[in-house]
């Protein structure tokens, strides 16, 4: 560099010189910024370290049952009844997790590493951001403001404390957009958007949604005029679908039983309970929830309101016409094709989008707030500048009021979920945990080692006592359908689904699990079970009991496979 400084006019020199600080002086306050983002995150999970709420999404518990096969050598759902191979999560998320289970093998001792190691992708998440904002037109400023929003947002920060793949999938899919931004330039070489490619497959193997990238990639770099380099992005992620597609293949369970279909089969659930009947109700459902869980990652979903959910409607609202007027600029056309590919699919999946699908959408959410956010207010002070009309004046003024108003409230709302609902709910249910602990060491202690049990959460329930369970999931198409009766329906033939599957006992508590059930059809559920006569109670705490299930009762499963067509 100093030939090259010591060719340069003296003019041009001083400005170098001048403009170097400046650079550095950034780039510091960024570093800085960074690192101060994540200290309520970090302090959140040295606190909760031990992730009291470990197993709520059944899918996190799933997760780390597989990475501890993973750590053993093998891929299997270890924790139900004959250990089937895993064919439904590929591999990549429970193999990082895995990592706690070869450092320290002792459960839950282990459960700190592996929350760790979950943490570790929102500071990777954050610095492709600070990278990434830029690119999308934001200056130094609004992208600073745009890192704060995510940083600390109450949804971010709580699942980068539980054992899901959202935030690592979210911090891979950014590292995609950057790397096909810079591989889309003229004259770029096809070594970016190859990058872009295995980080592409790298992505779907943590969460399959990254399929997505597959279509948005190759079609944003046909659009860019780079055939050859949308090709190649093709050629670079196929592999990582082939094999994933080729070890399901080679490893499929073979069975027509919904439960087990649930545990092993993404595909063949959808159409288990989504078809072409119910597909209206499905999609009109899902756009509603894609919309709500967008909006409440502004405005916390904390209680069932109307007026709530209608803020949030705005806010989302909002989001999707600031995204507009970017893509109109020429801005974040990539993530924007992603986004809308991925709603696409969210409206007919057979699950409703809540605030974790959304996810991997945040920080074009956000984006596209603050760019509404910003039109909003220029156009406000045009008004009260210019207008010669007193009450377009005034009606502006209000709106300004109102919107500084909004923003106090949903950043007093999300302040209050981060530093007061979040950790007096992890204090809560650490609580209700020594309960299910002292239950799961009985059952340890009492239960034969082939004992098969029933249990909602069936995933810990291993973990803790090395029983192999099972839980009845409760299809999704009965909440499409607002069918009240038949998840209690199911509850009461529970003998017959338990003696279908080889299960000798019952793990129920009153207070906690079925996930999908509001609190009215949850209380009937448990009425249900406490009035079956195929159960006898032989071990009970607080909240909990361990039943013995009949096995010469000649009551049927309930049978819900008739959306079989």
């Amino acid at each position: 560099m100093g030939p090259l400084i010591r060719g340069l006019p003296p003019a041009d020199l001083r400005c170098v010189l001048l403009s170097l600080p400046v650079r550095l002086s950034a780039r510091a306050i960024t570093a800085w910024l960074l690192a101060l983002l994540l200290v309520p995150s970090a302090w959140f999970v040295g606190r909760n370290a031990d992730l009291p709420r470990f197993g709520d999404f059944h899918d996190d518990g799933i997760y780390y049952v597989c990475a501890k096969s993973l750590a053993m050598g093998q891929y299997r759902i270890e924790s139900l009844p004959g250990a089937p191979p895993q064919t439904k999560y590929p591999p990549l998320y429970p193999l990082l997790l895995s990592l706690a289970w070869r450092m320290d093998p002792s459960f839950p001792q282990n459960l700190g590493i592996a929350a760790w190691i979950t943490w570790l992708a929102l500071p990777a998440l954050l610095a492709l951001l600070a990278v990434y904002y830029p690119r999308m037109g934001f200056s130094a400023g609004r992208s600073r403001l745009l890192l704060v929003l995510v940083a600390l947002n109450p949804y971010i920060v709580l699942f980068s404390t539980r054992l899901l793949s959202e935030l690592w999938f979210t911090a891979a899919l950014i590292g995609v957009l950057l790397l096909v931004e810079r591989g889309a330039r003229r004259g770029a070489a096809p070594a970016w958007v190859l990058g872009a490619g295995l980080l592409g497959g790298a992505a779907y193997l943590t969460r399959t949604a990254g399929i997505v990238l597959l279509l948005s990639a190759p079609a944003y770099l046909w659009l860019r005029r780079e055939r050859a380099k949308a090709a190649w992005f093709a050629a670079a992620m196929l592999p990582a679908i082939g094999g994933w597609a080729a070890w399901v293949r080679l490893h499929r369970t073979p069975t027509a039983d919904p439960a087990l279909i649930y545990y092993l089969d993404y595909v063949r659930y959808q159409f288990y309970n989504v078809n072409l009947q119910n597909l209206p109700v499905v999609v009109w459902r899902n756009l509603d929830e894609v919309v709500w869980g967008l909006g409440s990652l502004v405005l916390p979903k904390i209680i069932g309101s109307a007026v709530l959910k209608v803020f949030t409607y705005v806010i989302a609202a909002a989001m999707a016409s600031g995204v507009i007027r970017m893509l109109r600029a020429g801005r974040a056309i990539h993530y924007s094709m992603f986004a809308a590919i991925s709603i696409l699919m969210l409206a007919v999946w057979h699950y409703p989008p809540n605030e974790r699908f959304v996810l991997p959408l945040s920080a074009l959410a956000f984006a596209g707030l603050l760019t509404e956010m910003e039109y909003l207010a220029g156009a406000i002070r045009q008004a009260i500048r210019e207008s010669k009309d007193r009450g377009s004046r005034v009606a502006a003024a209000v709106m300004a009021g109102c919107a500084i108003v909004a923003s106090a409230g949903c950043a007093g709302l999300q302040a209050y979920v981060g530093l007061s609902m979040m950790p007096r709910s992890a204090a809560e249910q650490r609580f209700e945990r020594l309960e299910y602990r002292a239950t799961y060491a009985w059952i340890r202690n009492s239960l034969a080692g082939d004992a098969v049990v029933i249990a909602d959460n069936d995933p810990v329930l291993y973990l803790y006592t090395g029983r192999r369970s099972i839980c009845r999931p409760v299809p999704p198409y009965m909440w499409y359908a607002e069918d009240r009766a038949g998840p209690i329906g199911l509850y009461r033939e529970l003998g017959g689904y338990a003696r279908e599957h080889n299960a000798g006992y019952l793990f129920h508590s009153s207070r906690d699990g079925l996930r999908d059930l509001d609190e009215k059809t949850m209380r009937q559920v448990d009425r249900a079970i406490r009035a079956n006569p195929d159960f006898l109670p032989i071990h009970q705490q607080r909240n909990s009991t361990v039943y013995r299930i009949n096995p010469a009762s000649s009551a049927p499963p309930a049978r819900v496979d008739s959306a079989f067509r």
